[in-house]
Order: structure tokens, then sequence, then C-alpha cells
């Protein structure tokens, strides 16, 4: 029997974990995918892309990891 942790109902194991994965597949497309396909482009304006949107993108996923990093660390120590 699998005893999760408390605060941590299935729905919200389930919502985590396919959050993930769509994270991971869209960072996957994104990285091995769409970039290199628009670096390699003719238009000048579409290499500035290919190279400009994984910088945003792992801009973004570091924010978001901080975060919820910060987010959880608060609720674990609340203040008295």
């Amino acid at each position: 029997m699998i005893v999760l942790p408390a605060g941590l109902s299935p729905l919200r194991l389930f919502l985590a974990l396919i959050c993930f994965f769509l994270w991971a597949g869209l960072s996957l497309a994104l990285l091995r995918g769409w970039a290199p396909a628009l670096v390699s482009s003719r238009d000048t304006g579409m290499v500035i892309l290919g190279f400009v949107l994984p910088l945003i993108w792992l801009a973004a996923s570091a924010s978001i990891g901080w975060h919820l990093y910060t987010r959880r660390r608060a609720a674990a120590n609340p203040k008295e």
C-alpha cells in the first residue's frame, strides 16, 4: 500500500504529474524540434527567434521552479 504525505491527495499528485509531463513534453519539443528548425532557417527573424525562444522558455521554467520552491518552503515554515 502506498502512503502519501500529509496534504497530498491522489488528485493533487495526478495533476502534478500531468503538469510535469506536459512541461517535459513541451521542453523536448521546443529544445529538440522547433528551435533547431528555426535556427537552420534562411530567414534572419526565424534564426533570432530560434535562439531567443529557448532562452525565454528556460528562464520561465527556472522562475516557475523557484516560485514553487519558495512557496512550499513558506508553507512548511509558517510565521508565528
